[in-house]
């Protein structure tokens, strides 16, 4: 039991690499993998040390501090790798300006 949330955590963390690598869209695997590092968060903040396993390095403020930072990091960059910095829809053709006096 004392790394059942290690594994827990780890596991999530796979799969959110796996999705990455996989997917055309690879956003889920960032926000998956981000959901796992914040799942680890809250199971550290909340499990007893003895409970926690692998989660448990440093201080439980030292971990859960680190753990959520993490995780809304990759949730941050899984999100805006799906936003289109770029939109085609705005982009408009400029005419030039010689172009306007052709048809006068």
């Amino acid at each position: 039991m004392a790394w059942g949330a290690y594994v827990m955590v780890a596991a999530g963390a796979a799969t959110g690499l796996i999705l990455i690598s996989e997917l055309p869209e690879p956003w889920l695997g960032g926000v998956v993998l981000g959901a796992a590092f914040l799942a680890g968060a809250v199971l550290r903040l909340l499990l007893p040390r003895r409970h926690s396993g692998g989660l448990s390095v440093r201080s439980r403020l030292t971990d859960t501090l680190t753990l959520t930072v993490f995780g809304l990091l990759m949730v941050a960059a899984g999100v805006l790798l799906e936003v289109d910095l770029h939109p085609s829809d705005l982009i408009v053709d400029q005419a030039r300006p010689s172009d306007s006096l052709v048809g006068q």
